[in-house]
Formats: C-alpha cells, structure tokens, sequence
C-alpha cells in the first residue's frame, strides 16, 4: 500500500495547543503522530464528531427507555427502604434461622419415616441441605445452648421424641 501525504490545515481553540503539548510530553508521542493517528481515526470512522460516534436515529424513543430507568431506580429505593427497615436485633434474624431448621429437619423427618436417626446425624444432614446453617448448629462458648437444640425442645412432643442416648425418634406421619 502507498502512503500518500496530504498537507492538513489545523487550528487550535485557545489552550488547546498547550494541553496538547503537556499530554504529548506526559505520555512521549510526538505531536505529529498524535494528529496522524487522530486524522487515520476520522477516516476511517465517518461518524466520528468531535471523538464522539453519531448516533443513527432508529426511531427509538428515548423518552421511554428514561422513564422505565426512572421506575426501575425509584422500585430499587424502595425495596432499599424495606430492607433497612427490618430489625436487625438477634431476635429477628434467629427467628428466621429457627424456621429454616425446622424446614430441614421436617425434610429429614420426610426422607427417614419412621426410623430413628442420632442428633449428630441430624445435625450433619442438616449442614449438607443448608451449609449456611453450620454455625448455628452446635452451641457457643458464651451460649449453652445453639438454636438447633432450642429447635429440637420446640418440636420434642409434636414431631419427635428423643431418648437419653441422642437418638431421634420421629413420630408418626
């Protein structure tokens, strides 16, 4: 391929010569490569303006796609609003944690029937349905007592029996 050269005629805005001088001294280009490279990208790209790229009218009305970004961030402020207006004490939270236990065990309690199980069983079952329940499954050191064991008193006579050696008996179905 040829190169042919063209004289361009450039005229700079006040400052413009300046700021072009500083970047090209900042980043090491010469300014003749940096107005080459510069005129390349306007030839080959017509729809360049001002390093801007027109946009083709589609008959896309922007008016539309503004008010349903509109909506969308006013329905985001709101489920924010709702999220931060839960409690966020211990009582709420363990509330929540206590029903998914129940939920798993009442799963286990289904899988199983009529045949006992141990507690450490259980309790292992229960970590493979729902890892993030893992903490919440064995006791504490300031807490004698995890929700796991405040679950397993709450069902004690309504879905299960338990006997002195940790083992679990479901009641029937």
């Amino acid at each position: 391929m040829a190169t042919q050269w063209k004289a361009i005629l450039i005229r700079f805005v006040e400052g413009e010569s300046n700021m072009l001088k500083e970047y090209c001294r900042k980043n090491h280009v010469k300014m003749a490569e940096l107005f080459r490279n510069a005129v390349r990208l306007y030839v080959a790209n017509p729809d360049l303006v001002n390093g801007i790229v027109r946009v083709r009218d589609d008959g896309i009305e922007t008016e539309q796609v503004l008010m349903g970004i509109t909506e969308l961030a006013q329905k985001l402020e709101s489920l924010e609003k709702k999220l931060n207006s839960y409690p966020t004490d211990g009582k709420f939270t363990n509330s929540v944690i206590k029903a998914r236990i129940t939920e798993c065990i009442l799963k286990v309690k289904q899988k199983n029937k009529k045949e006992p199980i141990t507690v450490d069983n259980l309790q292992i079952q229960l970590k493979k349905m729902d890892p993030s329940l893992a903490p919440y499954l064995v006791a504490s050191a300031t807490n004698g007592f995890s929700l796991f064991d405040e679950v397993l008193m709450e069902l004690q006579g309504r879905e299960l029996n338990r006997d002195f050696n940790e083992i679990i008996y479901f009641i029937g179905d």
